[in-house]
């Protein structure tokens, strides 16, 4: 005897219904019958597992199929996907459905939504956007921030210390023109030498300031006051920034023993020539005694010592250029 059958065929993406040979009007005595109630079972337990998968209520208008009921729309939820039910029919007390298997809709698919599970809505997500458009704006502005500092550091600084430089050059000189003061002495801030060193270049020099404060170091390179000025015996010691203001002791580390420091004065022109060069911590202020390193001694020979900050765009240590007086002639003055 013939009795009611079903068959799924995945690999056609379609699903069939066939009645066998009782035809829907003529279920009559078959209609509770042992087939049919095991069917009716499976397609309950199938409904069931659905409705536990798939907790959302959904729309039937918003996913384009026709609402079901009991096998048919479990049949429907099978694999995640979505079926497009094209035509019902009733066998007995049984909904049945010729059906086609479709994936989800281009749209669903553009929202990251799985079977057209709905995503987060724009209210949702305002929180989030607005925190991502905040930090956004605020590592822009650190950006700029940063380079207007390197851009004044570099060029705003080097352009003060240049106008300094022009100043106290003519100031400097224009006093070394006029006639020498017997008790005259040089104030803290104005010029007191000038500093040239030939292995950087015929247009390389600088005003030596008195004292080294941040203001005067602003101004260029400074003279240690107390220590001895330029020519005498003792310890004629200098110290100069290395990257900002003009940056006038960048090239220290480039000297060598015998390169020459030409010291120029109201009168002459004192020549020394590097001994040595060291890296020292910045509490190492033994450089600058009147005899480097030997604090306790008293000195016999006039020298010269170059200080600044090592290594470059950094203050950790100190570089040291040692130098000795070699010679000293006339000036030979500007006409």
């Amino acid at each position: 005897m013939g009795g009611l059958s079903v068959s799924v065929v995945a690999g056609e993406q379609s699903t069939a219904y066939s009645a066998g040979k009782h035809h829907p009007s003529r279920h009559g005595e078959r209609e509770h019958g042992p087939r049919y109630r095991r069917l009716r079972h499976d397609t309950d337990r199938i409904s069931r597992a659905a409705g536990r998968h798939n907790t959302r209520p959904k729309r039937a208008a918003d996913r384009g199929f026709t609402a079901l009921t009991g096998p048919a729309r479990a049949m429907q939820t099978m694999d995640h996907r979505v079926i497009s039910t094209s035509a019902v029919h009733r066998v007995g007390n049984t909904l049945i459905s010729k059906a086609s298997w479709t994936r989800p809709r281009d749209a669903d698919r553009r929202q990251g939504n799985a079977a057209g599970l709905a995503g987060p809505t724009p209210e949702e997500d305002a929180p989030v956007r607005t925190l991502i458009r905040l930090l956004g704006e605020l590592c822009i502005t650190a950006g700029l921030i940063v380079m207007l500092f390197v851009t004044y550091s570099l060029w705003g600084t080097g352009r003060y210390t240049q106008d300094q430089q022009d100043r106290l050059s003519q100031e400097m000189l224009s006093t070394w023109e006029a006639p020498k003061v017997t008790t005259e002495q040089v104030k803290l801030g104005k010029g007191l030498a000038m500093i040239r060193i030939p292995s950087f270049g015929e247009d390389w020099s600088f005003v030596v300031i008195e004292g080294v404060g941040r203001e005067d170091l602003r101004k260029g390179p400074g003279h240690y006051p107390g220590t001895a000025d330029p020519g005498e015996v003792g310890n004629f010691v200098i110290s100069g920034h290395r990257t900002t203001y003009s940056a006038p002791f960048n090239r220290l580390g480039e000297l060598d023993r015998g390169d020459e420091i030409l010291i120029d004065t109201r009168e002459k022109q004192y020549v020394y020539k590097v001994t040595d060069r060291k890296i020292v911590a910045p509490s190492a202020t033994e450089v600058t005694a009147p005899v480097p390193g030997h604090p306790e001694r008293k000195p016999a020979e006039s020298l010269i010592t170059l200080t600044t900050c090592h290594p470059k765009f950094s203050a950790a240590k100190r570089m040291i250029i040692f130098g000795e007086l070699a010679s000293a002639v006339p000036r030979v003055k500007q006409a």
